[in-house]
């Protein structure tokens, strides 16, 4: 299996995404409809190659995708499903955040190449980031030890469950057999 990109800049296929956020160290499972993605999964089939994946919906002149100085994710394609009605299932596996340098299509290409550099990921203050969780964690204990408010909590799901069960049984009772002429029941 290819390993991620390690050099100051790289260019893999670009996985154009509409609606889906890859994170580094995730897991995914995408559907993937338009034509220069399934060229994409078309022209690398093997399992675990690299692709540049990045959020966009906007598209130039041509229907190229602009996406030059954005945030991406490079990933790894696993998982493949079989196409369903033209749809391609694939899981994505982000490997590390990368700036988008450079979008081209070669001509006659049916899908575009990224080129990137790796995004600088800054290290956090030790010392703010062991306070921040000392923080969250007082808070977390603070909120179980207090009786009160976990009565409140538990009432707050029973009565949202009640009004849930309510409106079915009112959907059920009078909208659906209403319509096939059935009476009270």
């Amino acid at each position: 299996m290819p390993d991620a990109p390690s050099a100051p800049q790289d260019t893999l296929p670009l996985l154009a995404l509409r609606s889906t956020l890859v994170f580094p160290r995730g897991r995914i499972a995408v559907q993937v409809a338009s034509d220069d993605n399934q060229a994409l999964l078309a022209a690398h089939p093997e399992e675990g190659a690299l692709v540049c994946c990045v959020l966009t919906q906007e598209e130039g002149p041509g229907g190229e995708v602009r996406a030059v100085g954005r945030v991406g994710v490079v990933a790894r394609l696993t998982d493949r499903r079989a196409p369903i009605e033209g749809l391609h299932q694939v899981t994505l596996e982000g490997l590390m955040r990368v700036t988008l340098a450079g979008v081209r299509r070669e001509a006659g290409a049916r899908f575009a190449t990224a080129t990137f550099r790796p995004v600088e990921e800054p290290l956090a203050d030790q010392a703010a980031a062991q306070a921040l969780m000392h923080r969250i964690a007082l808070a977390a204990d603070a909120r179980a030890d207090d009786p009160a408010r976990a009565a409140a909590d538990q009432a707050a799901k029973y009565r949202a469950k009640d009004r849930a069960a309510a409106r079915a049984q009112y959907c059920a009772r009078y909208l659906l057999f209403a319509r096939v002429g059935i009476g009270d029941a």
